[in-house]
């Protein structure tokens, strides 16, 4: 199982977003807590934070290995009265695809510019909430564009999905217009993104669940820069900057305890997230994880110098003791943290 990509806007600050490597999202996205349910369960359960979009919200080229991505995945509800939605798919800042979802449930799909699938009949229900999985493989012959609603296939292409000049498949993508030839969007909201390879395939439904540092643990030798406690400096949400814990001494880190989620029937990946900043002389950094007895790092991410920041996903899909998918007993154990390199 792999999970290319991932996020839920859990950080509750569109500053996290445009400066995350190696997404580094940008347009006219907000994140709002307004909208929190479209991502909660019966029981309340569920994320803090959706992105509104209004137009051109993309991401990187390179966010994922072009060749590598094969479904998109999403959760998308309409705001108050309705609206569009234009998903784009792109190479290199090329658009590649379009899928379409309009406001009287009919859905469109195209390459670049070019209609393949034309309206018909309405699709979806354009009032509620959806789980969305695109696949799509960008090839002048053989390619496909499938797009799944709730599960089930609404709109399927098959033949030439290509429209960059050159180069296949797709390696970023994004709503509304980024990439030109789009449709803007019109008050729509996206939630839970998770982008997974031809192995790991199509998704169900899944709920993003934030969880916080709540416990210091061991190794325990960065600086804090008030007070005693070091998980108090880095638990909010939304992001602060305000506090943190530093050090400018190479290989030093913090490691803390996380409060619990939910009991799950599966857990398909876990997303460790860190900010962090060169102030010290240090100029690499790496999340670290932790279950009871093995530890491992994601690789050394260079640093901006303060007071501009780098912010980094880890992905996990395995607990790292036993190499095998996540299970809430396991999760309940993890500790992660930080550490600084020279």
């Amino acid at each position: 199982m792999t999970v290319l990509y991932a996020t839920s806007w859990e950080a509750g600050s569109i500053a996290w977003y445009t400066a995350q490597s190696p997404a580094l999202w940008s347009g006219n996205a907000s994140i709002s807590s307004t909208v929190a349910n479209l991502h909660r369960n019966a029981a309340s359960q569920g994320g803090n934070y959706s992105a509104v979009q209004d137009d051109n919200w993309s991401c990187a080229a390179g966010t994922v290995v072009a060749g590598t991505a094969r479904w998109l995945h999403f959760w998308m509800k309409p705001g108050a009265g309705g609206g569009t939605l234009n998903t784009q798919l792109a190479r290199a800042g090329v658009l590649q695809l379009q899928v379409r979802f309009l406001s009287n449930g009919k859905i469109e799909l195209y390459r670049g510019a070019t209609l393949l699938v034309p309206t018909g009949a309405a699709r979806f229900n354009p009032w509620v909430a959806h789980w969305v999985a695109i696949e799509a493989t960008c090839l002048d012959a053989g390619g496909v564009l499938n797009v799944y609603v709730d599960n089930v296939l609404v709109a399927s292409f098959a033949g030439d999905t290509k429209a960059h000049a050159t180069l296949t498949n797709w390696d970023q993508w994004g709503w509304g217009s980024p990439w030109g030839s789009g449709l803007v969007n019109q008050n729509y909201i996206v939630d839970d993104v998770i982008v997974t390879d031809v192995t790991t395939g199509k998704v169900t439904e899944k709920m993003a669940y934030p969880i916080l540092a709540n416990g210091d643990s061991a190794p325990l030798l960065l600086t804090p820069s008030t007070g005693v406690t070091h998980f108090s400096l880095i638990d909010e949400i939304p992001l602060s900057d305000a506090d943190y814990n530093s050090t400018g001494t190479t290989l030093f880190e913090d490691f803390y305890t996380w409060t619990v989620p939910p009991t799950a029937a599966s857990i398909l990946t876990v997303l460790f997230n860190a900010r962090a900043s060169n102030d010290a002389g240090l100029t690499q950094g790496q999340i670290g994880v932790r279950n009871v007895v093995t530890t491992v790092y994601q690789p050394l991410v260079t640093l901006a110098v303060f007071p501009l920041f780098t912010d980094t996903t880890y992905i996990l899909d395995t607990d790292p003791d036993t190499g095998l998918a996540w299970t809430n007993a396991g999760l309940a154990t993890v500790r992660a943290g930080y550490r600084f390199a020279a």
